[in-house]
């Protein structure tokens, strides 16, 4: 069993909790073998506090965490309590304990997302433009099919392709579409319609599999809204041929997807609708899109926003927003560790080799040295 013996570096910043939407009921669907783990008993983690760093005077949450392309730096995204949107983004040497802030005030012309290691992406008036955290302006990727580019959600660099969502609809919903952008050529691969307001995406690591979740289209349409709106569709594609391969009704609001690190598994996490399953209940699932019908389901007492990860590819990292971290071993059902840190509310998350990063709702960041017992 692993244990996570814990080395702490806190980010500090006077945060106060997420506000969260209110919703119709949606109809919870069966995510296959349903695993209640709060039943459970498992070891406590035991954890030492060695620095405390502060990151902002404002109050800003940390929301995303992306390993940047020297392996040694992590790309922090921060966020108001109440919005998706990053603000800022620092890049931060946990080795060096160095942190400069690279990006200020990001907005509908810029962001951050992995491609795979951390990427900013800033409209050009012709294209747009990709330049890895803590590289040169020199060294940026341009993609320039003559028109202004927004809505950059996803990216592989390396295979030479970029994902946008395409913006519109009156309620700021999105058109649905999911335009697959080559580099080189500056054309258009693919469009992808998902028929659903696409909020967040995730890439295999091989590139060749991209997974979108988001409400339906429908919802933000209707006068009377369906009961079950409240479900986001999971949707994956074959990014070379633009099949579609793989598509779910989460039952859920999902705030997080991610491929395992073989690929062949996808994680998706969030929390359900509190008219229909009560207050404080969260999902975790885990699916293999080329085996349709398998899954593995948690369900927690407590919301997920954000911040769960595959450990490897049958074990998940998962935080919650009552604090607490838990280890899931998907093929026992059951939690193979706890940890509860001085953080309010877990925000996000990033693994790297054998450190746990956790991000939490009061700013902080914590760092968590994964070791075997």
């Amino acid at each position: 069993m692993r244990i996570l013996a814990i080395y702490v570096i806190v980010f500090s910043v006077n945060v106060a909790h997420f506000g969260f939407f209110n919703s119709r009921p949606s109809n919870a669907q069966d995510g296959g073998n349903a695993a209640k783990v709060e039943a459970e008993d498992p070891p406590k983690l035991e954890f030492k506090n060695i620095q405390n760093v502060t990151v902002d005077e404002r109050s800003l949450s940390i929301r995303s965490m992306i390993l940047c392309a020297d392996g040694k730096s992590i790309a922090v995204g921060s966020a108001s309590e109440d919005i998706d949107i990053l603000i800022d983004v620092y890049q931060w040497n946990p080795g060096k304990n160095s942190l400069a802030r690279v990006v200020a005030n990001l907005a509908s012309w810029n962001g951050m997302f992995g491609a795979p290691s951390a990427c900013i992406w800033k409209r050009l008036d012709n294209g747009v433009e990709f330049i890895s955290v803590g590289a040169k302006p020199e060294n940026a990727i341009r993609l320039t099919p003559g028109v202004p580019i927004t809505g950059i959600v996803a990216g592989n660099l390396e295979k030479g392709f970029a994902v946008q969502r395409i913006e519109g609809g009156e309620f700021h919903e999105g058109t649905g579409v999911l335009r697959l952008w080559d580099i080189k050529s500056s054309k258009v691969r693919h469009d992808l319609n998902t028929k659903t307001s696409v909020k967040h995406v995730a890439l295999s690591p091989d590139g060749k599999l991209l997974a979108a979740v988001g409400l339906p289209l429908s919802k933000f349409h209707l006068r009377d809204v369906p009961e079950n709106s409240g479900s986001e569709i999971l949707s994956v594609w074959n990014t070379k041929t633009g099949e579609l391969v793989y598509r779910r009704n989460m039952g859920y609001y999902v705030r997080r997807v991610q491929f395992s690190p073989s690929g062949s598994r996808l994680l998706c996490a969030g929390f359900g609708d509190q008219f229909l399953v009560g207050p404080n209940v969260g999902y975790v699932d885990v699916l293999e899109p080329r085996r349709p019908g398998w899954s593995q389901r948690f369900e927690l007492n407590t919301w997920i926003w954000f911040a769960a990860q595959f450990f490897d590819d049958r074990r998940v990292v998962v935080g919650g927003m009552d604090g607490t971290i838990r280890l899931l071993n998907t093929e026992s059902a059951k939690v193979e560790a706890t940890l509860t840190p001085k953080q309010e509310g877990i925000a996000g998350i990033l693994i790297h080799g054998q450190t746990l990063y956790t991000g939490g709702n009061d700013g902080t960041i914590c760092a968590w040295q994964l070791l075997s017992k």
